[in-house]
């Protein structure tokens, strides 16, 4: 692994965004407005250079080199959550070295990329849509919403399995959970009970109930990543009790939801066309525009 010092650009663009959203209290941004409520910094400056200083540390460490790098002067950036997510995942690269992780500003750049997937997860139509998708089965059906039914199930197995051995590089994450998790060794009728079994002990956690699984006769369906996703957390927020977030079941489900996560915002042709290191200005302002129009960006 190679570590560089990321352009003044690039950190320019991780600030600015950051600070854009800073007092934004829209539903979407929660988890950054939450973030930045905490963050220990007073100016965009202080965290410019306190993120260009642990990439300068990085680079000390994993080419055992001595001698700080220079402050830089922070300038606003104008850029799309794409791009800015791109960019804290090159800083966060090349900062993965020697005991830098354990610093509090990688660990604040890690909670900030965490913020920023959701943020371009939750601004997304598909998204939107397929939230209302699950309320509006759970009305139609009449359902106990802790329960949750075979249909939200149905379409989590059908999009791991149908990206199981994919090749593509998006897909990375969702092969490597599926390679390495014992869930699924047998096929997809074991997981998916599984996965209902788990809903089941949090239901009986949560009312001291002791309701046994039914089991669930897995059909594949008709689904889209968006669906998937959303069927995935709404599976997770009914299975939070007591002790089966400690499960094997829910573990599987929160990485399931962070590969898939990374599989819908890595195919957005904005994040496509977002650079790793900002080295050409006038193409990364010129996605900005470009992609604007779909989150609130500063003149």
């Amino acid at each position: 692994m190679s570590s560089f010092i990321v352009s003044e650009e690039t950190i320019d663009s991780i600030v600015s965004f950051l600070w854009d959203h800073k007092n934004d209290k829209h539903l979407a941004a929660r988890e950054l407005y939450n973030l930045m409520k905490e963050q220990p910094f007073k100016t965009e400056d202080a965290m410019a250079n306190e993120l260009l200083a642990m990439n300068y540390r990085a680079t000390e460490q994993r080419y055992d080199i001595i001698g700080y790098g220079p402050k830089m002067i922070y300038k606003y950036f104008k850029t799309s959550p794409e791009q800015a997510l791109k960019s804290m995942q090159c800083l966060s690269y090349q900062c993965y070295e020697g005991d830098v992780p354990n610093d509090m500003i990688y660990k604040f750049l890690d909670k900030a990329i965490e913020a920023t997937k959701d943020y371009i997860i939750e601004n997304l139509p598909a998204y939107k849509k397929a939230q209302k998708n699950i309320l509006e089965k759970l009305e139609k059906l009449s359902m106990n919403s802790s329960i949750v039914p075979d249909e939200i199930i149905d379409s989590i197995i059908t999009f791991l399995w149908e990206h199981k051995n994919h090749g593509d590089l998006r897909d990375y994450e969702i092969f490597r959970l599926m390679d390495e998790y014992p869930l699924e060794k047998e096929d997809e009728q074991v997981l998916a009970n599984a996965l209902l079994e788990m809903n089941y002990k949090a239901y009986n956690q949560r009312y001291g109930e002791n309701k046994v699984s039914p089991g669930i006769r897995y059909t594949p369906i008709k689904t889209t990543p968006e669906q998937a996703l959303a069927s995935m957390e709404y599976l997770r927020n009914q299975a939070t009790e007591g002790d089966v977030p400690n499960s094997l079941p829910y573990k599987f489900l929160e990485e399931a939801i962070e590969a898939t996560k990374d599989y819908i915002i890595g195919n957005l042709p904005a994040y496509e066309e977002a650079q790793w290191d900002i080295m050409d200005k006038e193409k990364a302002l010129e996605t900005a525009y470009k992609y604007g129009h779909r989150h609130k960006i500063k003149a």
